[in-house]
């Protein structure tokens, strides 16, 4: 049976960096600002039940495999309504959380590097990054009562990131205290 393990937040509080570190440990990762006609069928399968509202099949059809599958699920707000089915149909999801401020800052120097780098397919628009702060702003309230305990702080002030293994602990650990 496969595990299956949701992650949103805030942009450059390290969401697809820990995605990524997860595939190293043998998960898949579906990225959803990248399910698309590009990615493999089986990610553009799995998403569009997530997109959906079909929470519980996308639940089944994960747990069934012989997979564990960690999605990158970038929150736009209109998709509110799928967070909250996906929770209700018992979907381990967190909240990746940064000081907003500080993670403009991170941000700005990932597209930096992106630049001095000369890979400029990584480079995502300012704009953007301002317009999901705001909306997550706008719907803070929500976010943290969708969420609850499932919050993690893991963009520190001062512009450090938790290691990969100190948010694994923190959900094995609260994954293990709800049981």
């Amino acid at each position: 049976m496969g595990r299956l393990l949701v992650i949103s937040g805030v942009p450059a509080s390290g969401k697809s960096s820990y995605c990524q570190w997860l595939t190293w440990q043998g998960w898949t990762f579906i990225n959803h600002d990248r399910a698309n006609t590009a990615t493999r069928p089986i990610d553009q399968t799995w998403w569009r039940l997530v997109v959906t509202g079909r929470a519980v099949d996308f639940l089944k059809v994960v747990t069934n495999g012989d997979r564990d599958v960690v999605l990158e699920f970038g929150f736009p707000m209109a998709l509110l309504p799928q967070v909250e089915r996906l929770k209700i149909a018992g979907v381990r999801h967190w909240w990746f959380d940064a000081n907003h401020d500080t993670a403009r800052t991170v941000f700005l120097a990932r597209n930096q590097k992106a630049i001095r780098e000369h890979k400029l397919d990584r480079l995502v628009p300012l704009a953007a990054f301002d317009n999901y702060v705001r909306d997550i702003t706008a719907h803070h309230g929500q976010i943290r009562e969708i969420f609850g305990s499932r919050v993690i702080e893991t963009l520190l002030p001062n512009g450090s990131h938790l290691t990969f293994k100190e948010i694994q602990v923190w959900i094995d650990r609260y994954d293990e205290s709800t049981v």
